[in-house]
């Protein structure tokens, strides 16, 4: 399939291979049947990688795919245990205001599942919401 090309794509130290690959992926998860086959090739990794050490033409991407499969109740508890939410919290920081709303709609999308509400008040989740 295409799927894991386009995951691989996501770590390309080319910053416009790097970008579209994300925007591929986030467009595939706008799809809801998308999402599980999506998750079968464990693109979570991937994003959380470039979520911070990317350019921010690339992390904005990366975190509206992170959006768009959080928007599945059912992976947002395994985007929780990946780690994804420190490095949206960093995002929501960034210079960029698309990078700083991309994160939050992440963030949003991950808090509408009652059960991982508790998770991410204990990860710090209101302290950079609310904060400053």
């Amino acid at each position: 399939g295409g799927l894991p090309p386009v995951i691989a794509a996501i770590r390309d130290a080319n910053v416009e291979t790097a970008r579209m690959a994300c925007c591929a992926l986030a467009n595939l998860c706008e799809v809801v049947e998308n999402t599980a086959l999506i998750m079968d090739h464990n693109p979570v990794p991937a994003l959380m990688e470039v979520l911070v050490g990317h350019a921010p033409l690339v992390q904005c991407e990366a975190a509206r795919a992170m959006g768009n499969l959080a928007a599945n109740i059912e992976y947002g508890d395994e985007i929780l245990r990946a780690g994804a939410q420190r490095y949206l919290m960093i995002m929501l920081r960034s210079e960029e205001e698309r990078c700083q709303r991309m994160a939050a709609m992440a963030l949003c999308n991950l808090a509408s599942n009652l059960q991982n509400q508790p998770k991410m008040i204990a990860a710090g989740i209101l302290e950079p919401v609310v904060g400053e």
